[in-house]
């Protein structure tokens, strides 16, 4: 095989694979379907969960911290930082309640924020 056709496949195959790609549509997640809301929403089955509070908090989260990738970050305080940042401790802590999202709970993020104070 020469050089050249071996160029030449290569780039009609990167091109074949642009193209599928840009046909397929965005291969980007929308935030319903995020890695951190499916966390969430496993995490917190029991809760009700309004998905634009879910959604919202991931936004955040991402902007505050980068992209959130579970096999890197521990999963433990993400669940106690999202609830934080919901008014679900302002409402006595009702399960039945969808909690909705206020402000991402990080003292250096937003540091007049406080999830226990009343409403």
């Amino acid at each position: 095989m020469k050089r050249r056709d071996f160029l030449v496949g290569g780039v009609g195959a990167g091109v074949a694979v642009a193209v599928g790609a840009e046909l397929s549509g965005d291969p980007t997640p929308s935030w319903s379907e995020g890695p951190l809301v499916r966390y969430l929403e496993d995490r917190f089955s029991e809760i009700r969960l309004d998905p634009d509070a879910v959604a919202a908090f991931a936004r955040a989260h991402e902007a505050a911290y980068g992209a959130w990738d579970p096999r890197r970050a521990p999963t433990w305080p993400i669940g106690g930082q999202f609830l934080l940042s919901t008014d679900f401790f302002q409402t006595g802590a009702d399960e039945r309640r969808p909690a909705k999202f206020l402000a991402l709970y990080d003292p250096y993020v937003t540091p007049c924020y406080d999830p226990f104070a009343g409403g």
